[in-house]
């Protein structure tokens, strides 16, 4: 377990006006569709709910399913449901997780239930195969154990990308959620060492990156919204 400290806002840039109505009207509302399966998978993984609550309402409007009923899948990597988890980054950061003994009883017994064919002993690094990733993306279409694998993932972000003084650094956990682990985002100076404001200057960012940590933790952003709304 760590204490989360996360500086809002870390950026002193609005996001569109147009967001910011969109949030305030119905940011409390769509987050209530799948508060109780937030609120477990915070407390498993060990995450702030405003922090999923910020990635659902960015990502997908917390919408796991398409108008037609079918899960919500998008791209070759195969980014899942609600919190558009992709099934290779699920199982990267699960074996990391599991590796370092840094599972709760409660995601075990959800891992055991909804991916019963991953054998794991806690403190041991899990191997895999293919097939493997293929059972992860069928188990990701159950919408609680997406927001698990989610909060997992974003854990794993937010602790290998924390500040010196142990400030948790949504906006780099961010670039990596939304650009890649190994994007050439994460190697410029201003990742390594600049705040906020320096990162969304960089132009190895993408703009739809940028607005996404601008809609995170920028001055009305989501973050912003939910901890003052007590989240």
């Amino acid at each position: 377990m760590f204490n989360f400290t996360i500086k809002i806002p870390s950026i002193m840039v609005k996001p569109p006006a147009k967001f910011v109505n969109e949030l305030q009207q119905t940011g409390l509302s769509l987050a209530n569709k799948y508060k109780a399966q937030f609120v477990t998978a915070s407390n498993a993984a060990n995450v702030p709910l405003s922090v999923l609550f910020t990635v659902a309402f960015i990502e997908q409007r917390f919408e796991h399913y398409n108008s037609n009923g079918s899960v919500s899948v998008s791209g070759s990597e195969r980014s899942t449901g609600i919190l558009q988890v992709s099934p290779e980054a699920a199982l990267v950061h699960l074996s990391k997780e599991i590796a370092a003994s840094r599972i709760s009883s409660l995601s075990i017994g959800m891992i055991k239930k909804y991916l019963p064919q991953f054998n794991f002993t806690l403190g041991v690094k899990p191997t895999y195969d293919s097939s493997m990733v293929d059972n992860m993306f069928s188990a990701l279409k159950n919408v609680d154990f997406n927001i698990l694998m989610g909060a997992i993932y974003i854990r794993r972000l937010l602790e290998d990308t924390k500040d010196l003084n142990g400030t948790m650094r949504l906006d780099k956990a961010i670039i990596k959620y939304n650009m890649g682990e190994n994007s050439r985002a994460t190697k410029t100076p201003a990742y390594i060492l600049g705040d906020t404001t320096a990162l969304y200057n960089q132009p190895q960012i993408a703009n739809i990156t940028k607005s996404y940590i601008v809609k995170s933790v920028g001055v009305l952003g989501c973050m912003d919204f939910y901890t003052k709304n007590g989240f």
